[in-house]
């Protein structure tokens, strides 16, 4: 029976970080297609496929906990603008992803209390 994938490491510009667990979502960066139909008239269809190039960029997004290594790491790697690069894998399935050219486009927002996390959302070039 297949397992599923729960348990990734992530490397962020080659260090390891501890992340919460069933936090890490992403897109590859394939981008989104759009199918429309057009008519010829009566029942006669085409379909017409589109690429929104818009949307071929990765995106990754995960949180962290509120350690003041997490928070000095997140406030150094905003200052690397486009020069962060993610790879999260898991040994058991052989599953891995590059993800290079990162941003982080939001302003992470820390809490601080006994269960605060640090949500990072990063997007940058399709995964290698």
């Amino acid at each position: 029976m297949p397992a599923g994938i729960s348990a990734p490491t992530l490397e962020w510009n080659n260090e390891v970080f501890y992340i919460v667990p069933n936090s890490l979502k992403y897109k590859s960066g394939k981008g989104e297609r759009n199918v429309r139909a057009q008519s010829g008239g009566g029942s006669s269809v085409q379909m017409v496929v589109t690429e929104n190039v818009e949307t071929k960029k990765s995106m990754v997004n995960f949180e962290l906990m509120n350690t003041k290594l997490n928070i000095d790491k997140v406030q150094e790697f905003i200052d690397l603008f486009d020069q962060n690069a993610i790879e999260f894998s898991d040994p058991k399935s052989g599953f891995a992803i590059s993800l290079s050219n990162m941003t982080i486009i939001n302003d992470p927002e820390v809490a601080l209390s006994q269960d605060g996390n640090i949500s990072v959302e990063m997007e940058g070039a399709p995964a290698s």
